[in-house]
């Protein structure tokens, strides 16, 4: 029996597998993680032992490598790209479809129930909508839970006739609604890369190095700026410039993507 851990746990998830480890000796492979300062004193020393006693190692950037070493991990690792890169359209389970008007263009507005990115999201993109009539919002949100107030105050704002909530149910058909946009606007990460693995238009106003770090590494640095440091006319400003400018990754970060298959291939041979 193996277990793979993957770069969307929690800390207790993570932790309970690490007591799996211990107490049934078992075999593991830590594939894709992404680190950095943000793993404080007792989330590092769990991912440190675990990454230890792996039989592979892969990361999502250069950034995380080094992060490992620096807190002690000391086995080879793979610095690879994330591996959410890898999806492929074509191979969707896609079990909803939205109607859309063909004669319309969209925009993807990525929120959660903080108050601040609703606001700021919101008081951004309507002076974008004013000047052009023939784009309307889709909204949608991470979570279900504490979401209706963010929901209510972005459609009153840019009005109802103009908005769609959309709560999507599977990682699937999240990426057939992104598939369908002209602009997908966020604050998180992984939105952002399965828009830019979909070869469609993103940008990000993070709160969280991780998300900064990703669009360095694919060479578009242009398409995030700071949510601290945003203003509603940076939003308008970037919503304008980036509008049908479609991402394309390029060929090395798409293979350092599939690198984290080659690692767990390797993996499975082991065991």
């Amino acid at each position: 029996m193996r277990i793979v851990i993957s770069t969307y746990l929690s800390l207790h998830e993570i932790y309970e597998i690490w007591k799996k480890v211990l107490n049934y000796n078992k075999k593991v492979a830590v594939i894709g993680i992404g680190a950095g300062n943000y793993l404080w004193g007792p989330s590092a020393t769990v991912v440190k032992k675990i990454c230890e006693n792996a039989l592979c190692v892969s990361t999502r950037d250069y950034e995380s490598t080094e992060f490992l070493n620096r807190i002690g991990v000391s086995r080879y690792i793979e610095t690879c790209s994330d591996v959410a890169q890898t999806i492929n359209k074509n191979e969707l389970n896609i079990t909803e479809r939205m109607s859309l008007n063909p004669k319309r263009k969209y925009i993807f507005l990525h929120i959660g129930y903080q108050m601040d990115i609703a606001q700021l999201f919101a008081k951004g993109i309507k002076p974008f909508l004013d000047k052009n009539p023939n784009i309307d919002v889709i909204l949608g949100a991470d979570s279900v839970l504490k979401i209706d107030k963010a929901v209510s105050y972005i459609q009153d704002y840019l009005g109802h006739t103009r908005t769609i909530f959309y709560n999507y149910t599977t990682p699937d058909n999240l990426c057939w609604i992104l598939s369908q946009c002209n602009l997908v606007i966020t604050y998180k990460l992984h939105v952002g890369i399965l828009t830019a693995a979909l070869s469609k238009s993103v940008i990000a106003f993070p709160k969280h190095e991780k998300v900064k770090r990703y669009y360095h590494q694919i060479g578009e640095p242009d398409r995030i700026l700071d949510f601290e440091l945003t203003s509603p006319q940076d939003i308008t400003r970037m919503a304008d410039n980036f509008l049908d400018k479609n991402l394309i990754l390029n060929n090395h970060i798409r293979e350092l993507a599939q690198k984290n298959w080659v690692v767990l291939n390797e993996f499975l041979k082991q065991i």
